[in-house]
């Protein structure tokens, strides 16, 4: 049998179009001089691309020439993160617009054209700004979404959307969810100046989608947040009723279901092992944040958990033949919930877990009480812990921090914003 560097142009191509990591197909071009020039760059350099909606050139690259859109696996888009560009499309990384005088309408006319191409695509990811990816549908009803459906291979899409006056287009009706292979779905929209008479925000319409058309999910991560409304869209029928026997991430933010629903869910997902909810979850129309009746063996291999104090509270409390291998936990209340006694006794038994986080919120008052629950934690999360640094350089105010944190006799990090950046060490310094 000839070596891999002696076949045929032909075959050498179709090998590099079944290698979907950008890492590999570089590892692949390094096999060989004649390798590389085969995958070098049509492959090596779009495997992967980051960059923002104007980059117009590239969308028309990808309309004109199918055999470029196909070696496309990763695309985001508006994230704020450096620039990921072919230079052999593209060789002034400074000038993405490519020409100055598009719009934006313009340029996402044209993405939506290239999308079509990207029939081998993996991963979309979207940051854009308000109303672009949903703007109005031209005539013809092609809008990215409806683009999507024809990349076969989609496995996960990450997409966070802004709306200055009016809900989201409904999105939801289109059959970009009518893929059996989606595994990963991310979805935050948020909406302001929302008027509910006229709109509403349904989300029936998405849950139908997901339930019928998307059987694999193994993440699932949604939020819904109405600025400057009183509204909390309900999720009881349109996601609660759903059943993904893959599901092992669900994270919900402003999206409201009863005590009831929410634990039926839970029951029903018992391979769950990343829990994010906030207080919505375990409301009605009059009342909110009510107890969540747990049965015993509920989440039996959760290892992440983030919710308020009480949530925590009935989740962990419920019996299980064997102990959870929870690791992370996150409270967005702690310091100030009514259940905080009744948490900690609870949690001075939970001696899997290496981390807590206080989220939004922390009082010296709380941190003491952690300290004497659980003294053995070897990783703490503040969230605003600048102001902690800050203060450190007060020596008195320091001396005060250095004995709130004696108690933890393993502590190895307190963990901030930035997470190249260990408090601890600042505490603990000259």
């Amino acid at each position: 049998m000839s070596p891999i560097h002696g076949q045929p142009f032909e075959v050498l191509e179709a090998i590099a179009g079944y290698i979907d990591n950008a890492d590999d197909i570089l590892a692949f071009a390094l096999a060989s001089k004649f390798i590389a020039s085969v995958v070098s760059p049509r492959h090596t350099q779009l495997r992967h691309i980051r960059c923002n909606v104007e980059t117009i050139c590239l969308w028309k690259a990808f309309s004109r020439d199918l055999s470029l859109a196909r070696n496309v696996r990763i695309l985001e888009i508006g994230d704020g993160r450096p620039y990921r560009l072919p230079r052999f499309i593209l060789p002034d990384h400074t000038d993405c617009q490519c020409s100055h005088g598009v719009t934006q309408r313009e340029a996402e006319l044209e993405l939506i054209t290239a999308l079509k191409n990207l029939t081998h695509l993996t991963f979309f990811k979207w940051r854009g700004h308000p109303n672009v990816v949903i703007a109005k549908k031209e005539s013809d009803g092609e809008d990215v979404w409806t683009s999507l459906t024809h990349c076969r291979d989609l496995r996960e899409l990450d997409v966070l959307e802004n709306f200055m006056e009016y809900p989201p287009y409904p999105i939801w009706g289109g059959a970009m969810f009518r893929s059996s292979n989606l595994t990963s779905f991310k979805y935050i929209t948020s909406v302001e100046s929302l008027v509910p008479d006229l709109y509403g925000l349904d989300t029936e319409p998405l849950g139908i989608m997901l339930r019928e058309h998307c059987p694999k999910l193994q993440r699932l991560h949604l939020g819904f947040s109405c600025e400057g409304e009183d509204i909390m869209p309900n999720v009881e029928h349109s996601i609660m009723s759903g059943r993904w026997p893959n599901l092992r991430s669900l994270h919900l933010r402003w999206a409201a279901c009863s005590p009831a629903a929410a634990v039926s869910f839970l029951v029903a997902h018992p391979q769950i092992l990343d829990l994010s909810i906030d207080s919505f979850i375990g409301s009605t129309a009059t009342s909110e944040g009510l107890p969540l009746d747990c049965p015993p063996g509920l989440l039996p291999s959760l290892q992440k958990l983030e919710c308020a104090t009480s949530q925590a509270a009935d989740i962990l409390s419920s019996a299980s033949s064997q102990p959870r291998p929870l690791m992370h936990l996150s409270l967005n209340d702690l310091p100030f919930s009514s259940r905080q006694a009744e948490f900690l006794a609870i949690l001075s038994t939970l001696t899997s877990i290496q981390t807590v986080e206080f989220r939004y919120s922390f009082t010296m008052e709380a941190i003491s009480r952690l300290a004497q629950a659980a003294p053995w934690l070897p990783r703490l999360h503040i969230d605003g812990s600048s102001f902690l640094m800050s203060s450190c350089k007060d020596p008195e105010t320091k001396k005060r921090w250095q004995k709130l944190f004696e108690p933890f006799f393993r502590l190895e990090a307190l963990e901030c914003e930035n997470p190249e950046q260990n408090v601890l060490d600042v505490i603990r310094g000259p």
